[in-house]
């Protein structure tokens, strides 16, 4: 897997990067793990689905394989995800790659995902 490192004297705006990507030593792609993971997380917990097994039931997707998304150890594939917008019509690729919630076509979902964002910025 090809990464980028994080140069300090970038042109790249530091509010550009991911949270977890503007850690001294962690790398672009590391940190979109992580931050990929927490978008998934927080949209399972809007949902209230309480474990990760009940959150891919019915999916093609391996409990574990989610895990490792969700905790930023790996990233799903393109069918993964496309098996869980299958499932759950309301999360959009673009807020799971790219963090736009306004993506999210659920209004109610969206402000949970809000609130809870802003909770784990605290």
């Amino acid at each position: 897997m090809r990464q980028a490192l994080i140069v300090e004297n970038s042109d790249i705006p530091l509010r550009a990067l991911p949270m977890a990507a503007r850690k001294k030593g962690r790398s672009a792609t590391d940190g979109d793990l992580v931050e990929i993971g927490n978008r998934l997380r927080w949209f399972r917990e809007a949902l209230e689905i309480s474990t990760h097994a009940k959150f891919v039931k019915n999916t093609d997707i391996a409990r574990t394989t989610y895990l490792d998304a969700e905790n930023g150890v790996a990233r799903l594939g393109l069918t993964s995800m496309l098996h869980l917008i299958e499932r759950y019509p309301d999360l959009s690729l673009d807020y799971v790659y790219l963090g736009r919630t306004g993506a999210l076509r659920d209004m109610s979902i969206r402000l949970k995902i809000e609130a809870l964002m802003e909770r784990d910025q605290k």
